[in-house]
């Protein structure tokens, strides 16, 4: 019998809150019981769910996510900043659909350039109005010197999203919540959460060990390269992993593909070896359903789809229970297959790379710019990258558990560029999918069961 984890309260058929691991507003769709009751479920909904469901609401808001019950999914803005070097300026924008707009109107002098900040949306006949009150302002007398911003589109690499501010209690909460709820999930015990989880004051904490993701060695960048060069719809999946190093517990939090973080639940985890993961689109997955019975000897690769107690009748009606049973089948992805295939792509782009052409056959720019830029990386440690490789084709489950805490930590802390350059970059590959589902509808059938 299982207690909640905030309270300790004894769970039962009648208050088992039936917690969704991924929050439910962002598409989750896994639902495990015994994990908290109905009372700290409600709780935790309303101080922690809603402002980290606020933090994506441009993203649910434009994604055709499954839910599993109705919801209104309305239109909304979210707000960040984005730094223009050119301009050497950091400046408030807000998304409007596939639009960064600019937050306010705003002049200023820049390299003796009149900026004008006005937002795409706003009245038309004001603008050369503005234009003229502006020049006389700042003394530019040449139309010619003055560039007006309507939006940040062409500036959209720089972005930076609010998600990423460390000091973003509700982002780093959500995350927690979600690290927590698929701990607890695997047998992990309250009590060992101590670096997340307040347990005898019975609330989850405010200061998270929390660390946002960055591929610090060659084989993560290059899977990343690969997930940044395809329009693969697997991106926008939600991902989650357990695992320990030793006596530290650590969980990787991955949603829309693009936030993505380390949280260290323990530093005193003394339970079983631990490494469990989960997968899962945001829509929900278009099953394959009979449309009529086949030959007896090709059912029985459907009876694993009835319970094993049933007996397999040649019948219309095993049919429709294997049909019925094919629908409510988990809108699950299998991770390891999925790192599989981009680990797949690593290795080939790698033999590729060795010669001029084979460089021509890597499909993307960016990735084959990718392998140039370490090419004298990968000659001087060939060996171990061949060796580390090799290893993770057979072992897949191993991706993302090299997390060297303190290094990394430490690493962030030196090199803040590089990881706002990969945050802006996960950023606006975000934005690109968003585009693909919302023109390509026909690609996006293959999930879409609304069809």
């Amino acid at each position: 019998m299982a207690n909640c984890y905030l309270c300790n309260k004894i769970l039962t058929i009648e208050n088992d809150h039936g917690e969704h691991i991924f929050q439910q507003a962002l598409g989750g769709t896994l639902i495990k019981t015994g994990i908290l009751c109905e009372s700290c479920g409600n709780r935790l909904g309303k101080q922690i769910d809603v402002p980290f469901v606020e933090i994506f609401k441009n993203y649910i808001s434009r994604l055709p996510i499954n839910f599993d019950r109705k919801s209104k999914n309305k239109t909304f803005t979210e707000e960040g900043d984005i730094f223009i070097p050119e301009l050497n300026r950091v400046f408030k924008f807000r998304i409007n659909k596939n639009n960064f707009l600019p937050i306010c109107v705003d002049a200023f002098v820049h390299d003796g350039k009149l900026i004008i900040l006005y937002p795409k949306g706003m009245p038309e006949k004001n603008l050369e109005g503005l234009k003229k009150d502006r020049m006389k302002y700042f003394g530019i007398e040449n139309s010619k010197n003055v560039i007006v911003i309507r939006d940040f589109n062409k500036y959209s690499e720089n972005i930076y999203a609010i998600p990423f501010n460390l000091k973003n209690i509700p982002y780093k909460q959500g995350m927690a919540k979600i690290a927590i709820g698929f701990a607890i999930a695997n047998g992990v015990k309250p009590e060992e959460l101590e670096c997340v989880l307040d347990f005898d004051n019975h609330k989850i904490l405010q200061e998270i060990p929390l660390l946002p993701y960055m591929p610090w060695d060659f084989i993560n960048g290059a899977i990343e390269e690969v997930r940044f060069s395809s329009n693969d719809l697997r991106y926008l999946c939600h991902q989650i992993k357990l695992f320990n190093l030793e006596n530290r517990l650590f969980c990787y939090v991955e949603i829309f593909g693009t936030f993505q973080c380390y949280i260290l639940l323990s530093e005193k985890y003394n339970g079983k070896g631990i490494n469990q993961s989960y997968m899962q689109p945001i829509f929900q997955l278009k099953r394959e359903e009979l449309s009529f019975l086949p030959r007896y000897k090709y059912l029985l690769l459907y009876k694993h789809l009835l319970p094993e107690d049933e007996k397999l009748e040649y019948t219309e009606n095993t049919l429709k229970k294997i049909n019925n049973a094919t629908r409510k089948q988990p809108n699950e992805l299998d991770l390891d297959e999925y790192y599989s295939d981009l680990l797949s792509s690593v290795i080939i782009n790698l033999e590729l790379v060795n010669s001029e052409q084979g460089k021509s056959l890597i499909q993307y720019d960016d990735l084959k710019l990718f392998y140039e830029n370490n090419f004298e990386l990968i000659n001087d440690s060939k060996v171990e990258i061949y060796r580390r490789l090799c290893f993770l084709s057979s072992n897949p489950h191993e991706i993302k558990t090299d997390c060297y805490w303190d290094v990394l930590y430490q690493l962030q802390n030196e090199c803040k560029d590089s990881v706002y350059n990969y945050n802006s970059r996960k950023m606006k590959k975000l934005e690109n999918m968003i585009k693909i589902i919302q023109e390509d509808k026909e690609h996006f059938q293959v999930w879409d069961t609304e069809y």
